[in-house]
């Protein structure tokens, strides 16, 4: 493992800084009963993460943007005041010295996600039919979104892909 001064300049620790930095400033809101970020701060996430959202399609749809204040919640380094998400006293600390356990204790939770395949499957559907032809790549099922997150975040939130590229154009690591 790369020491921790080492890890806090690698771009998915730097997110994770990021991330937590634009909560304490009050940057980030969400839904107080659903939890999910509003379309104003996925957009304020989606420009300050380093390298963009990895996941960005033509559609302008920031899985990653939409992802970190959910993680963060999951993870216990933010907590909804109001709609205003702020970093836990543990959120701050991971902001002054972050790491890849950090990062690993994120992925794994599903208290704030676990019901997003049953919860969202009709909305999704409704989106994807508006959408016409522009997503014809996407999965039907918000189940196979889920999927393709957790193929994109997993190894990355693990700190496995020290080394590796991702590659947007067919969705994978190498």
């Amino acid at each position: 493992m790369e020491p921790q001064s080492t890890q806090a300049r690698t771009p998915r620790c730097r997110n994770l800084v990021t991330a937590l930095s634009l909560a304490d400033q009050g940057r980030i809101k969400c839904g107080e009963k659903t939890k999910r970020p509003s379309a104003s701060s996925i957009a304020v996430l989606a420009a300050s993460l380093e390298g963009g959202d990895f996941y960005a399609s033509a559609v302008d749809e920031h899985i990653a943007a939409f992802a970190w204040p959910l993680l963060l919640q999951a993870g216990g380094l933010a907590t909804l005041t109001g709609t205003r998400l702020q970093p836990t006293p543990r959120g701050r600390a991971v902001m002054a010295a972050p790491d890849y356990p950090a990062l690993g204790t994120l992925w794994g939770k599903s208290a704030v996600v676990g019901d997003l395949a049953v919860t969202r499957q009709r909305p999704y559907t409704a989106w994807l039919r508006r959408q016409g032809s522009a997503a014809a790549d996407h999965p039907e099922l918000v189940a196979g979104v889920a999927a393709k997150v957790t193929a994109f975040a997993d190894p990355l939130l693990h700190g496995t892909m020290t080394s590796h590229t991702w590659n947007p154009a067919d969705r994978t690591w190498s």
